[in-house]
């Protein structure tokens, strides 16, 4: 009789391990919902016009960037839901991230929370992805957009 509940609890039991370490491993409690951007196209603009240069989804970008070898420029980036609206960087948990492909190019340097400058280190073609990170990882990633460094 012994050998028939210890069969009938040993599934059980495993289960109950698995379960717990499962839970152990979530950083998210059960019920608790972790807020994540809705953002869905990201726009850079020349920070002082206010002008549009370039935009990106994740499938496309549109545009490119274009600054002097030894020149630096100040961009304003934004992330903007599938509404048009705002998804701001700021917010806690939230931070900008723009990565160049060729840092020997071109550099970008994040100076406020949705802001940055971009500056030519060499003559050459590279290209910037922006990233709204979130938690450690990217909440939304757009497409490379080309950077070009001139002259």
């Amino acid at each position: 009789m012994m050998k028939t509940i210890r069969r009938m609890l040993a599934p059980r039991a495993l289960l109950a391990v698995a379960l717990a370490g499962a839970v152990a491993a979530c950083d998210n409690p059960v019920g608790e919902r972790e807020d994540h951007a809705d953002a869905v196209r990201v726009q850079v603009l020349d920070a002082r016009s206010g002008q549009e240069l370039a935009s990106a989804t994740s499938t496309a970008a549109t545009g490119s960037l274009t600054v002097r070898a030894g020149s630096s420029r100040d961009l304003f980036v934004q992330f903007l839901d599938a509404s048009g609206r705002p998804v701001s960087a700021s917010e806690a948990g939230f931070s900008l991230r723009g990565t160049v492909t060729s840092t020997g190019i071109a550099r970008f340097e994040k100076t406020e929370s949705n802001a940055g400058v971009l500056t030519g280190v060499a003559v050459g073609s590279t290209s910037v992805t922006f990233e709204l990170m979130h938690g450690g990882h990217p909440d939304f990633s757009g497409r490379a957009i080309p950077v070009t460094v001139t002259p």
